[in-house]
């Protein structure tokens, strides 16, 4: 945006749904001319409501501008992977149900699981944020202290659930694996580091300036919804493929 001479407000509403409405106010009082959004809450009145263009960036609903990554696929890479590498009590954490990005990574990785006939269980979270995400930790281990795969709904609920993990004893990934979503700074520095699914946080917003800079002059958009690919990345909270393990049987897996 600045290098197309845009200035730029910032708002952190915390997930909070009134908080969002008082941001969106306040831009609307200082003539902002469009609105790129993260919002747990797509399908709001505030949004449909707007009179100038709004992109919604790791989001989308209904056919509105939006950028997003690929979360079946990542879901399913994420399932993949936890079976490669030995786990078969896995628990997979469902993110927001008003976020369909979470949703699509939370079937990819159950159809996965389906497929190969693997026990799972699901906990149900509401929020991708770090507090909320502490309890839930508690959760899966109170609920499922025999999991030995966890499949996370986003780092920051990884982080919580390897914080729980080590607090309780386990070992890391000998005892219980656990993979993440996003690949954020903070993922690499933790330890063990972890292994997470990356989705191109730098490209995606840049694409989604891109879109809203077109929106903005009235441009023949051609693509308005944007879904950019997610990869692999693999650290420590996940054994080697191959390296054998308590109750671990190495197969090869068929998409």
């Amino acid at each position: 945006m600045q290098e197309n001479d845009f200035r730029i407000i910032f708002g952190n509403s915390d997930e909070d749904l009134k908080k969002e409405k008082e941001y969106i106010q306040t831009f609307v009082q200082n003539n902002v001319v469009g609105v790129i959004a993260s919002t747990n809450h797509p399908d709001a009145d505030i949004y449909r409501k707007l009179r100038i263009p709004v992109v919604f960036l790791d989001r989308t609903v209904d056919n509105r501008p939006s950028v997003y990554a690929d979360g079946y696929e990542g879901g399913k890479i994420a399932a993949r992977e936890m079976i490669a590498r030995g786990s078969r009590r896995i628990t997979v954490m469902q993110g927001p149900a008003s976020i369909r990005p979470a949703q699509d990574r939370y079937q990819g990785a159950i159809d996965v699981l389906n497929r190969h006939g693997m026990d799972y269980n699901v906990i149900q979270t509401t929020s991708f944020s770090f507090t909320e995400a502490g309890k839930w930790a508690k959760e899966l281990f109170e609920r499922y202290p025999d999991t030995d795969g966890i499949i996370a709904s986003n780092d920051i609920v990884a982080t919580a659930v390897l914080h729980e993990a080590l607090r309780l004893g386990k070992n890391v990934p000998d005892d219980v694996q656990i993979i993440g979503f996003d690949d954020i700074p903070l993922s690499s520095l933790l330890t063990p580091a972890l292994t997470t699914i990356r989705q191109p946080a730098y490209d995606m917003g840049r694409a989604s300036a891109d879109l809203l800079i077109q929106l903005l002059e009235n441009e023949n958009v051609d693509q308005k919804i944007i879904q950019m690919p997610v990869t692999f990345t693999e650290r420590e909270t996940m054994r080697k493929v191959g390296q054998h393990g308590k109750n671990y049987c190495s197969r090869k897996l068929i998409d």
